[in-house]
């Protein structure tokens, strides 16, 4: 058999498949992380009824509809993206920049306190990178 029949027939159907999947890190470490901030900075700024976050599971998911949308490269350092996009809000806030129903909120929707429900889902393929786009709910 010709050598290059021999590697195509190995290596071919490798080629083909979807890159693996990223470690996207925990949804647990990340839905604890975010609840802890959440009550942190409702604490810090009086905000009354900051609701805890609760991961949807498929069945509750269809019952409530989607508020607001945000996506994110992974689960890991949440607490830090957030804080990054709230001091570049103030920023931006600060300079007049904001114009309201601004949609570039992303991690900010975390810090909603009406929102009770998140749902997030890995999207893209071998076309696409890999990302994750959390859905927030209200209660």
């Amino acid at each position: 058999m010709s050598p290059v029949i021999v590697f195509i027939m190995l290596f071919a159907p490798t080629l083909c498949d979807d890159p693996p999947k990223p470690d996207l890190g925990s949804q647990e470490e990340f839905l604890k992380e975010v609840n802890e901030y959440r009550a942190k900075f409702a604490k810090e700024r009086k905000i009354p009824n900051m609701y805890k976050l609760t991961m949807l599971t498929d069945k509750r998911s269809e019952v409530l509809r989607i508020d607001r949308n945000f996506d994110s490269e992974s689960y890991r350092n949440t607490t830090e993206k957030i804080s990054k996009r709230v001091n570049q809000w103030k920023e931006e806030l600060n300079a007049n920049k904001i114009k309201y129903r601004d949609s570039r909120y992303g991690y900010l929707e975390l810090l909603n306190p009406l929102h009770a429900f998140i749902e997030c889902s890995l999207t893209g393929s071998q076309k696409l990178e890999y990302q994750l786009l959390c859905s927030m709910r209200f209660s």
